[in-house]
């Protein structure tokens, strides 16, 4: 089976001389909320993970 991974961001650059001192971005990751197992088999043993949730968030930097 195949998984859709829906990631989505945007950022605005503002102040200083060059208008890019500040930057203020938004982001979401897994947008569709898409669970699925990551991992292999053997003989004896399962190995793996499961992905990340659904996360989103806003990041905030200053270049100087």
């Amino acid at each position: 089976p195949s998984n859709w991974k829906v990631d989505a961001s945007a950022s605005l650059q503002f102040g200083g001389p060059d208008r890019d001192m500040f930057r203020v971005t938004v982001f979401g990751e897994n947008l569709t909320d898409e669970r699925y197992f990551t991992g292999f088999t053997n003989s004896l043993v399962d190995f793996g993970t499961r992905n990340l949730p659904r996360q989103y968030g806003v990041e905030l930097a200053v270049d100087f």
